[in-house]
């Protein structure tokens, strides 16, 4: 299992690497089930993938 930090780490340089795609979505969930569940930082960032597949779909729809 990943620290919290090792994920954070991870996270934010999966979405500066440049187009976010389907596998970009994917190798971001892998991280969220690194962390536990009632983590502050699993929250977080799942709200923030929320906002980012919400983003995608509008932009699909555009």
């Amino acid at each position: 299992m990943l620290t919290e930090q090792q994920v954070a780490k991870s996270w934010y340089s999966l979405f500066a690497k440049g187009p976010i795609n389907e596998k970009t979505i994917e190798r971001a969930e892998s991280l969220l089930r690194h962390l536990r569940p009632e983590s502050p930082l699993h929250y977080r960032l799942s709200k923030e993938l929320e906002e980012i597949r919400a983003r995608l779909m509008q932009n699909a729809k555009a």
